[in-house]
């Protein structure tokens, strides 16, 4: 199969492709070219003057505050046509059976010449007044976004999404038939080879006197960063020796609990240094605790999961794909007090056995439903599907058509073969 992966970055450049979109894209095109298609780099995709100008004039009119609350001119209609024009010219004369994108505002105009696939974890619907960027917008930025949203998953063939909880939106909020869209969990966004061995060895190996909790994120507050932290005071209130190590944030920490709680700020895992740090971690963290406020989906949770390790994360977004309690975790409601998160993993770190079993079953998990081999080949799969169906739909076929010329079956009433 031939794939044109069309995005705003410049995707032929290996490091841009490393590290776009949290490493979501590097994952998912090498799997592609593994499991044997060709992936041809499409972009970057980006405003031409005319777009420019238009988010270049919003900007302005926000500075001015003549909007209240601002203007967002991503979705603008204007914005969005240009841009699909331009990665019409960039597909012009390409040999590509089906193109794929995760970004759905570049294709959204895009003429149905060639089959599309959006692959992405979630909507405007999903995101809006949950993420901090997607919040408190002008009512006329919203149409837009919630327009856009239905002409582009309309315009595409196949709509994949790696929650449950974006395909409900797709089906409901936006009326997309639910033969257009499809639920493909999102894999493990690191490079360690991990074997079952290996993990075995993690998990048996980790301390029984001392629980290691680890929380990472950027940012801070949508993840809970300041539950996770309340999380290791009560464990170590209740008796349970507990340490946190925080990645990705910076933040100040109570000095009262500050002697149990490793901040390493920033880690880059495409760094020999990064990497190596990241691996210590999971090999030796009993849990890793998510307490996030909203989440679209959390690759972290496949991260850990590869490493055996169970989660304890809030049901929100897209995290119930990720987490089935009682198999690698448990997810609960945004609104549960970091007190009952700790009863969890007190009742689980105290009967050692029961958290070795839940470790494996952990990592039993990962290996078969949250790697981006399994994620690879199941998306393969279904838009070798809707090829076909589209094949199918384009292919020379026979029609029984009823007549009345008296040269089939009976006298006044017959069938002929009509090909078309």
């Amino acid at each position: 199969m031939r794939i044109g992966f069309v995005s705003r970055w410049n995707l032929a450049d290996p490091e841009i492709r490393r590290r776009a979109f949290s490493g979501i894209i590097w994952h998912v095109l090498k799997e592609f070219e593994a499991q044997g298609d060709r992936v041809e780099y499409i972009g970057p995709v980006q405003q031409n003057l005319i777009a420019k100008s238009v988010n270049t004039g919003i900007k302005v009119l926000n500075r001015l505050k003549v909007f209240s609350p601002h203007v967002y001119g991503k979705y603008h209609p204007v914005i969005l046509e240009q841009m699909a024009r331009q990665a019409e010219q960039l597909v012009a004369d390409r040999k590509i059976d089906v193109l794929l994108a995760q970004d759905s505002t570049v294709m959204a105009y895009f003429p149905p010449s060639i089959p599309l696939v959006y692959w992405r974890d979630a909507n405007f619907a999903d995101i809006q007044d949950a993420y901090k960027v997607y919040s408190n917008l002008h009512p006329l930025s919203v149409e837009w976004a919630h327009k856009h949203e239905r002409k582009a998953m309309n315009r595409a063939d196949l709509n994949i999404f790696s929650s449950e909880c974006s395909y409900k939106t797709a089906t409901s909020t936006y009326g997309i038939p639910s033969a257009k869209v499809a639920v493909v969990p999102f894999g493990a966004n690191h490079d360690f080879v991990v074997s079952s061995e290996d993990t075995e060895r993690y998990i048996t190996g980790r301390s029984r006197d001392l629980c290691r909790l680890l929380f990472i994120g950027i940012e801070w507050e949508r993840k809970g960063g300041d539950t996770a932290i309340e999380i290791c005071r009560i464990l170590n209130q209740r008796g349970i020796p507990t340490t946190l190590d925080i990645i990705g944030s910076d933040f100040a920490v109570d000095p009262a609990i500050s002697h149990k709680v490793r901040i390493h700020g920033r880690v880059d895992k495409f760094t020999s240094e990064g990497s190596t740090k990241l691996q210590h971690l999971l090999e030796q963290s009993h849990f890793l605790v998510h307490p996030a406020r909203a989440e679209a989906y959390g690759c972290v949770l496949c991260e850990a999961c590869s490493f055996g390790i169970p989660c304890v994360t809030s049901s929100v977004g897209g995290i119930p794909t990720i987490i089935k309690n009682g198999k690698n975790g448990v997810s609960f409601p945004a609104s549960t007090p970091a007190s009952t998160y700790a009863t969890y993993i007190e009742e689980t770190f105290r009967n050692f056995d029961l958290y070795i079993r839940l470790a494996k079953a952990t990592r039993s998990e990962y290996q078969e439903r949250l790697n981006w081999q399994v994620a690879v080949a199941k998306a393969r799969e279904l838009i070798t599907e809707m090829l076909e169906r589209k094949q199918d739909l384009s292919t020379p076929s026979e029609k029984v058509e009823l007549c009345t010329d008296n040269t089939l079956i009976m006298p006044g009433v017959g069938y002929k073969i009509i090909r078309n």
